[in-house]
């Protein structure tokens, strides 16, 4: 039985394929209300901002050959030795993500 970083058992009810579903909160300003896409390093949602009701794109890291969704929608490492991957393409999706923020055009939204 593998373990997380944290010593969590990743069981049969961990699925590294599990994309968050409709209705989900993205902390307390977003909420999720489909999948569009899921590739095997991300996935992408068409939401809406909990504040202003205006719909959203969300973007998330999931590399799913190393990780997997708990039933309380936590992402967890499936081994310790994944580790250092996972964080050296976390860091690239945020420096990839900041790029794109700074980019200003009259057809970007922000």
């Amino acid at each position: 039985m593998s373990r997380d970083p944290n010593g969590i058992s990743m069981d049969e009810t961990m699925q590294s394929s599990a994309a968050l579903g409709p209705g989900i909160l993205i902390s307390e300003s977003a909420r999720i209300l489909e999948l569009v896409f899921q590739d095997p390093f991300y996935a992408g949602y068409s939401a809406e901002s909990t504040i202003t009701g205006a719909k959203i794109g969300i973007t998330e890291y999931y590399p799913a050959d190393l990780v997997a969704r708990a039933p309380s929608g936590d992402v967890l490492l499936q081994s310790l030795e994944s580790q250092d991957l996972f964080n050296l393409g976390r860091d690239r999706f945020m420096a990839e993500a900041e790029a794109l923020a700074s980019l200003s055009h009259p057809n970007l939204l922000h």
